[in-house]
Order: structure tokens, then sequence, then C-alpha cells
């Protein structure tokens, strides 16, 4: 399955040696108005400064290494300017678009914000980087992603736009207590958000919305924990993927609830390491107790060729990828309509797993709809 821009990530090995701080009381106050550098604000600000950045378009991408907080106020990042070094710069052969952003150098790409603590060569944290707060930012065609994040504790994104990037809109890597809210994920060249790997995870994905990627909506890939609620996936290959391929342990025990997840029907075509993809609402692949619940998911048909069987909601085995069999998931109440070729898919895998009180017209097996 999508183990995406991994081979990328892990060139952070080298680079990331920056360990997390811990915040300070007392914390001080930063303004950056435009023409100014939001680094050097940075560079400057001790742990657990509050950092405002005025209205304007910034040419710049972020490393952040230490806990601030950026309140950001309609503040736009893009290329085209200032290259500040990030470790999370990766080799061009290992994107999966090509926007036409500016590289930092020949053969580079270019993550917006870059934020992480340490880890060590075998790419497992050291030292969590907590307290980063990132409100009102957008980030948009970046060659690589939009932000990228690799051991985080807390971090937290508000009111952010991430779109047109090269690679994902937004990147959560070996995380805990991952927050997104009020965000608009569109157009990347891969999954709008993702968190992956992150058996500590415990998300807040809330209040966001994410369209037209050439990947999910949302990847939740091998990890643990949360409530992902009140989202909108529309136009992207898959709107929302729970996804368990056994790296590092089992993935799920979230809630998933409240979401409207529209015509996905983008068409991904194959990669390197991915499959073709196109036409799936909601996937719940090799997940271990998760509750999928008064979710609307109408409208989701190929728009393409699919190596997974499309729909309204499926319902898979991922022991071939390295993963398990689907176990006590619970999928009720939700409402599908018009999912081609049915609204519920399921493989017949695992054990434990329920279907209650979904409004539906047409499951394979029958009987998943009531």
């Amino acid at each position: 399955m999508k183990t995406r821009n991994l081979l990328a990530a892990i060139t952070l090995t080298s680079g990331l040696v920056v360990g997390a701080q811990p915040a300070v009381s007392g914390a001080a106050s930063y303004d950056v108005h435009p023409g100014q550098s939001i680094q050097a604000a940075i560079n400057a600000a001790p742990s657990g400064a509050r950092i405002e950045i005025a209205p304007g378009t910034y040419h710049e991408n972020l490393d952040i290494s230490r806990p601030v907080s950026l309140d950001g106020h309609h503040t736009i990042l893009v290329p085209g300017g200032t290259v500040n070094e990030a470790p999370c710069t990766s080799p061009a052969q290992e994107s999966s678009a090509v926007t036409g952003a500016a590289p930092a150098s020949v053969g580079d790409l270019v993550t917006g914000i870059c934020i992480h603590g340490s880890v060590d060569q075998n790419f497992s944290p050291t030292a969590y980087l907590a307290g980063v707060k990132i409100d009102g930012i957008a980030s948009v065609g970046w060659s690589g992603d939009g932000a990228f994040a690799v051991a985080t504790d807390g971090l937290d994104v508000r009111d952010g736009e991430f779109g047109s990037n090269g690679g994902y809109g937004i990147f959560a890597f070996h995380s805990k207590h991952v927050r997104y809210t009020d965000s608009f994920s569109h157009d990347n060249g891969d999954a709008g958000f993702y968190i992956g790997e992150s058996p500590g995870a415990d998300v807040r994905v809330e209040h966001n919305t994410s369209a037209r990627n050439r990947g999910e909506g949302l990847l939740f890939r091998d990890s643990l924990g949360g409530k992902i609620h009140d989202n909108t996936f529309i136009g992207n290959c898959a709107g929302l993927f729970l996804l368990d391929t056994g790296a590092p342990g089992i993935g799920g025990q979230v809630s998933v609830y409240d979401n409207t997840v529209t015509a996905n029907n983008n068409a991904c075509p194959p990669g390197s390491d991915s499959p073709p993809l196109s036409g799936i609402g909601i996937g719940i692949l090799g997940d271990t107790g998760t509750l999928v619940e008064h979710n609307t998911v109408r409208n989701n048909a190929a728009g393409g060729q699919s190596a997974l069987p499309s729909g309204g909601l499926i319902l898979l085995d991922t022991t071939g990828l390295g993963g398990t069999a689907p176990t006590n998931n619970r999928i009720e109440k939700n409402r599908l309509s018009n999912n081609s070729p049915v609204d519920i898919f399921s493989d017949g895998s695992g054990s434990g797993n329920t279907f209650k009180r979904n409004r539906c017209a047409a499951s394979n097996p029958g009987g998943l709809c009531s």
C-alpha cells in the first residue's frame, strides 16, 4: 500500500540532530511583518515564545526545532525567495508529483514547514519536540510537502491551508497527540492530511476540508487512538483510509464520526510503491477496534483504475502487506448512497466486525445495509 515518501523521510536522519527543548514560562512575543524573515524570528525566539505574523506573502520555508507558537493572520508561505536549510529537504526522484515550485538546488524538494525533534539512525524518536502551535498560516506551492512533522508531541495546527504542493499537504510521523483543526488541504500530489507510524497519535482531526488531492483526503496509517470527526473529504482518490501495515504495530482504536465523504473519484495512477486508486469513500484496511458511525458517504465511484474495490465503505485484510485482518471494528448508523458498485464492501476477513443500522441500498456480501 501507500508508504510513499517514507524513503525520502529517512533522509532526515542525516540532518535531524537538534534535540527537543522544554518550554519555559513567561514566554516572549515577537512580531514579523512583510519583508522580514519569519525564520529569523524563530531562530531568535526562546522556547515557548509566541511569534505574531502580519498578513502578507512570505517567500521562505521554515525550520522549527524548538517549542514556539506561530500566530499567522492571512499569512502565506510560498517558494521564490529565501531557502532556509531544513532536514525535511529530500531528493527529487522520491517526490510523488511535480508542481513547478522552485527547488532549493537542482534535485532538491523543499517542504514549506519542517517541524522536528530528534531521531536515531533507525528513525525512532530519541527526543520529542513538544509545544509547537501553528495558527492561520498557508503553505502552498512547494515542491515537497506543505508541512512535515516528525518526533513531535502535541503538535497543534489550526486554520491552516496546505495546497498545490508536490507531496503531502501536511504529514505527521512518529508523533504523539496530533491536532489538525479548521484547516484546508487541497490539490496536493499526495494525501491531504497524514498521520503515520504513531502508536501514541491520540489524534484530534476535526472541522477540516480535504479536496482534490492525488491520494487520500486523510491517511491514518499504523497509528492508534483519537477522534476524526466533522471533516469534509471531497474529490480525492479516496476520502479516508484507516490503514494497518504492521509498522510499528497494530493500527486503529480511533473514532470516526460525523464526516461527509463525497465523490472521491479522482484517479491516482500506480507509483513505485503504491497501486492505482480511485472511487473509495472510507477504507478500513486491517485496522483494529475502530468505530465508524454517523458519517455521510455518497457518490463515490471509480474515475479510473483502482486496485482496491471502489464504493462507499470497504473493509479489507492487509496481512499481505505485513498488516492484520480487520478485527473488532464497528460500522454503525452511517448514511451511504449512490456509491458504485456498492455502498459497503467486505472481504469477509477478520473477526468481531459488526455492521448495524447503516442506511444504504447495496452491499457485498448482502445484508450489511439495514
